[in-house]
């Protein structure tokens, strides 16, 4: 039974993203896991419970705040896993 409780926030990883002079990697780490763990907060309790729907948000969530970072579309790639 899957339930809408978050038992920790997303994880993000960079691979092949670059960091600057203007946004630093882990600033921009830090960056992408708050625009990911606010789409999961915006979700409503039924998308949570949906790994489906959590894993399209990030990854649509991701893409664009990337893009808006560095102007790149990266590989995306989410995992939702429960406890």
């Amino acid at each position: 039974m899957a339930t809408a409780r978050l038992v920790s926030g997303p994880q993000v990883q960079a691979i092949g993203l670059p960091g600057d002079e203007n946004t630093p990697l882990g600033e921009a780490l830090d960056e992408l896991a708050d625009a990911a763990e606010g789409a999961v907060r915006g979700l409503k309790d039924y998308e949570r419970d949906d790994d489906h729907l959590v894993e399209q948000a990030l990854m649509r969530t991701l893409k664009r705040s990337a893009f808006r970072l560095w102007e790149r579309r990266p590989i995306v790639s989410a995992t939702v896993m429960r406890v």
